[in-house]
């Protein structure tokens, strides 16, 4: 052991000799400054305006670096790391003695750190099965792992990381065995004893840093251990990329259905970081409003165009719009995409330009084939290729707002969310109203007129992209597309998430109607399209109400609770169409319009109060990374269940022989349909009672946190318990 080290040791013990004597102290008298009324009256220590400092009795370790006659040897080997490295942001901070044994948050505050992301720990990691000779980063003895407080270390998530980035060939798992290294082993690497290894100064260089993803996708800087047990250092995290060139990977658990979040007592904010993607509110919610539009407003035409025009027969529609269909469950597709095939850096954005433009030129395409006699082959072809734009923009558009959301606490849970859904919601309103509007008073060219108005709706949303918010990414953030097939293949084999799935499967896969129920309205009530579009903005409007009043008070109700209740609401209100398509409610003296528009209303309540629990659930367990896919995924499902249902509609519906001339058995179709419908109750145990806690809150994003330059460069005196921080050691491009 050489001199400096020894000196070290020396010292770092005396600071926890007098840590202890300090928490003994303040355990029999409350505080210390009690001690000394006097001085104890000149300022309280609670006020953060005043220095407690001022005339009080000098700290001990402060005394043992007078009788030395110097500054701490670790402060001398930082000031000449700084120096050494040439870094330009950072600020190292003295800490009271009793500084761990406080909440998180209260550590967040006395740093003036944003948010408790920010707070992070160093630690020594041996690897017992790598060779001690090794150079290779992805087999290396030792690594100094940097992540948040909030998070715990996953060994396999670092065993997976190192293997994927290895030169082939890929070493075998057996390679790896990751613990704590003791603190002999520790101190000999990094030169620091416990709680205070820091990368500033670090002993041994050549050693691996590992930074958390999370830290670069959340925070602008970061906390961690300074050298000594009551210092703290901040570096930016640009600065620490560009100084140490860390392995940037995810070495912690992520945050999977069931799994239990760690209790540190806070719930941290979400920072308002270099790579946090922030959303305008104006502007994705106008988006939000623009994809409601662009997907309403072209169903009820499509659907005029098919029966009028090519005489479409009941059973025939369900196959081909399930055709059109098909891009909403080959969603998950087109999310991995976007998530492992950035476009100048950025995941989202250029894909919803991409999708903007891609609808323009379809719904134009649309326009120009609805005028002519064109083959249904080339029609369908065009609405697939419309429906596949819509689902790309809302799979880029849905990963941003899904980042956020995952941050909720479960008090906060499906806020964010359910506040989208109400601007979509809303463009469904208007969307629905305009195209059966169109459809009553525009007769001959109503279906070209709505085709290029929703063109014109994709060059509104093509003017929303710039004034959206997204960080981009910085080398090494984006893995490969092997190690994301591998994450999203570990996604998919957890036991929660194929509970979910089947559940999806199962409440929205059982057989429905609409086109068959379409086509009974259309000829044996002889409703025209505008009801129809009257229909659409009654659904709609149910919609918006159910997404209002779930935001404000069905957010907490358990999950189970809610569905049970709402799938057998919605059975018994399903049997009430046996009124009308009976014709029994003529005698009750109630019309057929306000039947069908009060069941239609009830069937839209109930389905949006199914979903709403569904989409929070899928979004609380999509991992970093793949948020697009993997949320898409579980969206795709319900997607296809749906389709599959209307598919299994339309076998029912021709075996029982329905046609658009034969109404005789559709009460028994009905019945069969609302009885079918009673079957998930059965499959509700597969769901948690709640969603899964997230470590974040979703906040308002605060003023960007800076860490600006202190023109003192010299050592402060210990700082006591319950005062703000103030910097040891500051430097920025002046002082480097």
């Amino acid at each position: 052991m050489t001199k400096d080290q020894a000196s070290s040791q020396i010292v770092a013990r005396l600071f926890a000799v007098h840590d202890d004597i300090d928490r003994r102290l303040r355990a029999m008298s409350g505080r210390l400054p009690a001690l000394h009324p006097d001085d104890a009256k000149q300022a309280p220590a609670d006020d953060a305006s005043c220095n407690p400092l001022v005339d009080q009795p000098q700290p001990l370790p402060d005394m043992i670096r007078d009788l030395l006659g110097q500054d701490s040897p670790i402060m001398e080997r930082q000031r000449e790391a700084i120096a050494r490295l040439g870094v330009r942001r950072c600020r190292l901070v003295r800490t009271p003695g009793d500084y761990y044994e406080w909440s998180l948050e209260k550590r967040k505050k006395f740093l003036k750190a944003p948010s408790v992301s920010c707070l992070c720990k160093s630690m020594v990691m041996v690897n017992k099965k790598a060779p001690l000779d090794g150079t290779d980063p992805s087999m290396s003895p030792y690594y100094l792992v940097i992540f948040q407080y909030e998070r715990r270390f996953d060994n396999d998530k670092l065993i997976e990381h190192l293997r994927s980035t290895a030169a082939p060939p890929m070493p075998a798992k057996k390679r790896y065995n990751f613990r704590v290294a003791p603190e002999d082993d520790s101190f000999r690497l990094s030169g620091f004893i416990h709680n205070a290894v820091s990368p500033l100064g670090f002993a041994h260089m050549e050693i691996p840093f590992v930074l958390d993803r999370r830290i670069v996708d959340t925070v602008d800087f970061f906390w961690l251990g300074g050298g000594e047990p009551d210092v703290k250092l901040a570096i930016g995290v640009d600065e620490f990329i560009r100084v140490f060139k860390p392995i940037v990977a995810s070495p912690v658990y992520h945050d999977y259905l069931g799994t239990r979040a760690m209790s540190s007592g806070t719930r941290p904010r979400l920072d308002a970081g270099r790579q946090r993607p922030r959303i305008v509110p104006t502007a994705m919610l106008l988006l939000y409003l623009i994809m409601g539009l662009i997907t309403s407003l072209p169903m009820l035409p499509a659907r005029q165009l098919l029966m009028t025009r090519y005489h479409v027969e009941p059973s025939s529609m369900a196959y081909l719009l399930g055709i059109v269909s098909i891009p909403w469950f080959i969603k998950p597709v087109l999310g991995f995409w976007t998530d492992s095939f950035p476009i100048y850096q950025e995941r989202r954005r250029p894909y919803i330009a991409v999708a903007m433009v891609g609808s323009l030129i379809v719904n134009l395409l649309l326009a120009y084939a609805a005028s002519r006699l064109t083959p249904i082959a080339v029609i369908i072809l065009l609405l697939t290729l419309a429906t596949a734009m819509t689902v790309l923009g809302e799979v880029a558009i849905n990963s941003i707002v899904i980042v956020n959301a995952k941050l909720e606490t479960n008090h906060e849970v499906g806020t964010l969310q359910s506040t989208c859904w109400i601007w979509r919601a809303i463009g469904m309103i208007v969307g629905s109203g305009l195209g059966g509007l169109a459809l009553k008073h525009l007769t001959s060219d109503a279906v070209e007129v709505v085709f290029t108005a929703v063109g014109s709706c994709a060059v509104a949303g093509l003017a929303m992209v710039p004034f959206l918010f997204e960080a981009k990414l910085v080398h090494g953030q984006v893995d490969s597309f092997a190690t994301r097939l591998r994450h999203l293949a570990h996604f998919w084999r957890q036991r929660d998430v194929l509970h979910l799935t089947f559940f999806v499967v199962i409440l929205n896969g059982m057989p429905t109607i609409p086109d068959t129920f379409l086509y009974w309205m259309r000829n044996r009530l002889g409703f025209d399209f505008g009801f129809f579009g009257n229909l659409d903005v009654v659904k709609h409007c149910a919609h918006l109400a159910m997404a209002v009043l779930f935001r404000a008070s069905l957010r907490q109700v358990p999950i189970r609770q809610l569905l049970a209740t709402t799938i057998a609401v919605s059975a018994m209100l399903g049997l009430s169409t046996i009124v009308v398509v009976q014709r029994w409610n003529l005698a009750l003296r109630v019309p057929d319009q306000l039947f069908v528009l009060v069941d239609t209303l009830a069937t839209a309540v109930c389905k949006e109060l199914m979903l709403m629990p569904i989409v929070i659930l899928a979004a609380r367990i999509a991992p970093d990374g793949v948020e697009g896919s993997s949320y898409s995924g579980i969206m795709a499902i319900w997607n296809l269940s749906r389709i599959v249902s209307e598919e299994m509609g339309g076998v029912l519906t021709y075996a029982l022989g329905v046609t658009s001339a034969t109404y005789d058995r559709m009460w028994i179709l009905v019945l069969i349909c609302n009885l079918c419908a009673l079957i998930p109750l059965a499959a509700l145990r597969l769901l948690p009672e709640a969603p899964a806690p997230a470590y974040h809150e979703v906040a308002p994003p605060p003023e960007k946190p800076a860490l600006r330059p202190v023109p003192s460069a010299g050592l402060q005196r210990r700082v006591p318990s319950g005062t703000d921080a103030e910097p040891l050691i500051t430097c920025s491009a002046s002082t480097a």
